[in-house]
């Protein structure tokens, strides 16, 4: 695909940092980047209810700025929680 979408970019400018992490294995595109405007992805769930109904501390799992902090695989965790 770079051969669709670099002359895309030269004759639409760049494309944002989410549409490049997205659309982008290394240093190849896998598709051709569609849709205008943001691409931000908000949070898939609420951590706050996911803590209150399932007993599943995500900021505990992962904590910011440090390694993962999980004993199982998180599918595991999110079963568990089910």
């Amino acid at each position: 695909m770079n051969d669709v979408v670099e002359p895309l970019i030269k004759l639409n400018g760049a494309v944002n940092g989410t549409v490049h992490y997205l659309g982008k294995a290394g240093d190849k595109w896998l598709g051709v980047p569609t849709c205008i405007g943001s691409q931000i992805k908000g949070p898939c769930s609420r951590i706050d209810l996911m803590r209150k109904y399932a007993d599943i501390d995500v900021q505990e799992m992962y904590p910011a700025g440090s390694p993962p902090r999980r004993t199982t695989g998180p599918t595991d965790t999110f079963l568990i929680g089910g």
